[in-house]
């Protein structure tokens, strides 16, 4: 007994001292963060290496600590400047996440020139083959009887003329067209026909028309068959003219950076805030993006419009989902860690250095630590608390520098566990 009472005098007498000394404030940051983390050993081995966006991680983030978040909520809530420090990481952190999006949306200058890029590689294709002859077959004969075709044709020919280019689509109807279109001989029948490829490039557009206009009437079932239609004209021209299969190909190719742009300016536009931050920053919301990347057919498509596209990967680099999951991620452990903090019945950071003596005396004499915890001794401990008053912020300040750089979390559990300090650790 009485070889515990002179330690338990000892730990009071040191524990008096250290709230007034840097080793003394850095030993009990230790205690402290051992007290309030989930799992004390991972908070050794953080780091504050940058994340994947450029964003900064704070301690609760880097070991996805819940017991590290309440700490951090208890210490923003006692003092404003901590508050405010905090609030200055988490906006740092939303503009690097916002600037990995903007990256993928761009600017007009970046859609600008990958506009002409693909109009240039693409342009002079497009015109040899709308400039092109087709011979009328009996394949492409079977296919303009068809009661869709025909109707497309009317808006083909409205297209031209509102271009200001005439439109001519004068084709001989073939005895039995619809008998076998692909065998017919051409030369048994009236004669053959000459379509030049504008026009048939005209009514492939009016087909886009009737598909997208939702007062066409050519929905369900009816625009299943329009679109097999299509389709069926998309590849007759491009087995009769190579200069227009290289022009879809190529303009296909180059239309990707645009529909790369498209998906990031609307995950700007949907997933951020109308209010912007303090820095000018908007601001995003982990719920709506989730909830944006978990619907990638709907994302893409009302993206970029097109309906044959049902995930990011159809339109995406590997890197740039890479980014996004990043995003995704990053922004549900930010808003999962907040929640946790401001769970029912967590622990406070407050009176550190009271506490601090409350626990350093109780340990020897194996009387239960939570008795630091209790009203009556925090009640007893004012005078002391009072006394240490000066001391609190610089404990609660080595605490916020801790949490802001996860990689000093190392040096304060070995101070708290009487390890030595190398100079190394002392830089840190």
């Amino acid at each position: 007994v009485l070889g515990r009472v002179l330690k338990a005098g000892y730990g009071a007498g040191k524990a008096l001292i250290e709230p007034f000394t840097e080793a003394g404030q850095q030993r009990i940051a230790g205690r402290t963060l051992e007290r309030f983390a989930e799992n004390p050993s991972a908070l050794a081995s953080a780091n504050s290496s940058a994340t994947a966006t450029g964003a900064l991680p704070t301690l609760a983030e880097a070991t996805r600590d819940r017991g590290i978040a309440t700490l951090q909520r208890s210490l923003e809530q006692q003092d404003p400047k901590i508050a405010a420090a905090m609030a200055e990481r988490a906006g740092t952190n939303n503009a690097a996440r916002v600037a990995v999006l903007q990256g993928i949306a761009g600017d007009e200058g970046k859609r600008a020139a990958a506009q002409a890029a693909r109009s240039n590689a693409a342009g002079q294709m497009y015109k040899s083959a709308a400039n092109a002859s087709y011979t009328v077959d009996g394949e492409l004969a079977g296919l303009l009887q068809r009661p869709a075709v025909r109707q497309a044709m009317q808006r083909a020919q409205t297209l031209a003329e509102n271009q200001g280019r005439s439109f001519a689509f004068d084709v001989a109807t073939p005895a039995n067209p619809m008998a076998n279109p692909k065998s017919w001989d051409g030369a048994k029948q009236v004669s053959s026909k000459q379509i030049t490829g504008q026009g048939l490039q005209d009514l492939k557009m009016a087909m886009d028309e009737m598909l997208s206009d939702p007062t066409s009437g050519f929905s369900g079932k009816a625009g299943e068959a329009v679109k097999n239609l299509r389709g069926q004209i998309v590849d007759w021209m491009e087995k009769q003219n190579p200069d227009f299969k290289a022009a879809r190909k190529t303009y296909a190719e180059l239309s990707k950076p645009l529909n790369q742009m498209d998906v990031g300016g609307r995950l700007l536009e949907k997933t951020t805030g109308a209010i912007r931050d303090m820095s000018g920053n908007q601001r995003m919301q982990a719920n709506a993006f989730s909830k944006a990347l978990n619907n990638e057919e709907g994302l893409v498509r009302g993206a970029t419009g097109f309906k044959g596209v049902n995930a990011l990967a159809d339109v995406m680099t590997p890197q740039q989902i890479s980014q996004l999951n990043a995003i995704r991620s990053e922004l549900e452990l930010a808003s999962n860690l907040a929640q946790a903090a401001n769970g029912p019945g967590s622990q406070t950071a407050k009176s550190l250095a009271s506490k601090n003596l409350l626990r350093q005396t109780l340990g020897p004499t194996g009387l239960p630590d939570s008795w630091a915890e209790s009203t009556i001794l925090e009640t007893l401990m004012r005078p002391a608390q009072f006394g240490m008053n000066a001391a609190e912020p610089r404990i609660q300040n080595k605490l916020t520098e801790i949490l802001l750089d996860p990689s000093k979390a190392r040096a304060a559990l070995n101070a708290a566990a009487g390890k030595p300090i190398s100079p190394e650790m002392r830089k840190l």
